[in-house]
């Protein structure tokens, strides 16, 4: 979603279709916002491993034709499941309620201008990341308080697994 803006670079998005998503870094920043239904040719992109991640780099632009709309409904996926990276690149709800761990309450989504974590746990004590681009439209707001559900796309970076958000209604 170019409007949130949650990447490290207006190149990056996700695509994802029945079968799966993948992470895709486009030659210039995109214009695709959320629910956009999207053509893409593939031909000469190399399918590649970043840090954990699968991803194609440096795909040109011209290769993606927007071509509709569609209304994404995010995928119930259990805790251990998103824990175990069986969903990458997929936009999910975490079928658990989860909180801002406490060391983190008192933060924003962006700290310092940078690129960052923010630590969520559930009540089983299983924890994963919230990771925020930079340039977040929703950066200087403070983390979200209390517990609930959460929803975005599910991504890994080295070994931590992460969710990155898509929509505000995701928080």
């Amino acid at each position: 979603n170019a409007e949130l803006d949650n990447f490290t670079s207006g190149k990056t998005c996700y695509i994802q279709d029945e079968t799966g998503g993948l992470q895709i870094f486009f030659g210039e920043n995109h214009p695709f916002a959320f629910g956009d239904v999207v053509e893409i040719d593939f031909s000469g992109a190399t399918l590649m491993n970043y840090k954990g991640s699968s991803e194609i780099s440096g795909l040109p632009l011209d290769k993606a034709y927007k071509i509709g709309t569609t209304t994404v409904t995010a995928k119930v996926v259990s805790m251990a499941d998103f824990l175990a990276n069986k969903y990458e690149g997929q936009y999910v709800e975490i079928d658990t309620p989860v909180q801002v761990s406490e060391s983190d309450l008192s933060k924003t989504w962006v700290v310092g201008g940078a690129h960052t974590n923010i630590n969520m746990e559930d009540a089983d004590g299983n924890k994963f990341l919230v990771r925020s681009g930079k340039y977040s439209s929703f950066g200087a707001q403070t983390v979200a308080q209390g517990s609930g559900k959460i929803k975005g796309i599910a991504s890994i970076y080295n070994s931590d697994i992460q969710l990155v958000f898509a929509q505000t209604s995701d928080y």
